[in-house]
């Protein structure tokens, strides 16, 4: 069966962002890009967290199905 595995967005402080999903959904910290980005993982979903900008507007960008 074909399931969502990645989903990535755009967020105002995605370190911030970062932290609640850690705390609220038990993720874990991946990646820190220099850039303010931010990959987790809770081993079986991953998320893709980019800081917004004029071409990268908030919201979901993009998400992949495995």
């Amino acid at each position: 069966m074909t399931r969502i595995r990645h989903i990535a967005f755009a967020a105002g402080d995605p370190g911030t962002l970062a932290d609640f999903y850690s705390t609220a959904f038990g993720m874990t910290a991946t990646e820190r890009g220099e850039a303010g980005d931010v990959w987790l993982t809770d081993g079986y979903m991953d998320v893709a967290l980019f800081p917004e900008s004029a071409a990268m507007p908030r919201g979901i960008r993009h998400f992949g199905f495995a």
